[in-house]
């Protein structure tokens, strides 16, 4: 088949529609189950909980976790590294970064998902992660 203008268009339509489409998915995540704003001292923690995944962020680092076995509350370390750590329990929780023990952490703020897709309730009373 002779290389026309028109069969030319119609492959790279058909390309550019398939990168677009690889573009739509790249860096997409779920919305976290629970949003937590925490004060540990000075410090400034923001959590995001995706199941037995934890997204935190302390100043400009941000940690991925994952929940490990504890005896109370829940646990989340970094892989292979249990130096890095965040233990919750309540409204309060433990932080260690790289052997580093940080001052008790107090929530500020809580966020978990409602009933539906995509709603949210906040304030205090909104929930805990235990």
């Amino acid at each position: 088949m002779p290389t026309t203008p028109t069969n030319l268009l119609g492959a790279l339509v058909a390309l550019l529609s398939l990168v677009l489409a690889g573009c739509s998915t790249v860096g997409t995540r779920p919305a976290p189950d629970a949003i937590a704003a925490m004060r540990c001292g000075t410090q400034a923690v923001h959590a995001e909980f995706f199941g037995d995944t934890l997204r935190l962020t302390v100043g400009d680092a941000v940690i991925e976790m994952r929940r490990v076995r504890s005896g109370s509350g829940a646990r989340y370390e970094v892989p292979g590294d249990p130096t890095t750590s965040f233990w919750t329990k309540g409204d309060h929780a433990l932080l260690e970064i790289r052997g580093e023990g940080y001052p008790e952490c107090a929530r500020a703020q809580m966020l978990v998902r409602a009933d539906g897709p995509g709603g949210h309730r906040d304030g205090p009373s909104a929930g805990r992660v235990t």
